[in-house]
């Protein structure tokens, strides 16, 4: 699998490329990092980066997954969990590429809901306990975001193991 790390923040481009190159990619994926970063399989590779250089829109290729703390690592959720469980994680990552292509933007609050929900209650969580997982993850949020904003280069792997070990 190959990474295409756009230099553009375009929300119309990927639906133009999931119909006319990524629709047969069963493992594809997409995330704004804030640009437009693009996993693909090796047979829709090329194809792809024909059409962006087609279009003059500037990126570079990478492998993915790179190896963890590698310098010039540019692996946004290369951690261990992520790693770990990678084909688990690939198909999860396409469907939600999937079903924010295809949902109406008013669909998509009911689609997190749903997700979300159903992940709680596949693990065995009462109601009560999803609603303050939920609090406590947009407290920690709001908190990282606080510390983003103050400390130019916030380390965001360092916040969230010292956020975890609160929780204990």
């Amino acid at each position: 699998m190959k990474t295409i790390h756009t230099k553009t923040k375009s929300r119309t481009l990927i639906k133009k490329l999931y119909r006319e190159i990524l629709k047969d990619d069963s493992l594809f994926h997409f995330f704004y990092e804030p640009e437009l970063v693009i996993r693909v399989s090796e047979n829709h590779l090329l194809a792809l980066k024909k059409y962006l250089k087609d279009k003059n829109i500037n990126f570079i290729e990478y492998d993915y997954p790179k190896e963890k703390g590698k310098k010039g690592n540019l692996c946004f959720e290369c951690e261990d969990l992520v790693l770990n469980n990678l084909d688990l994680f690939l198909q999860l990552y396409h469907c939600h590429s999937l079903a924010v292509l295809s949902f109406k933007k008013e669909e998509l609050n009911d689609y997190f809901g749903r997700v979300i929900h159903t992940l709680f209650n596949i693990a065995r969580k009462s109601y009560q306990t999803e609603g303050l997982e939920l609090i406590a993850m947009g407290v920690g949020r709001i908190i990282e975001l606080y510390f983003y904003a103050l400390v130019k280069d916030f380390n965001h792997e360092r916040f969230y193991q010292y956020f975890r070990n609160l929780k204990k």
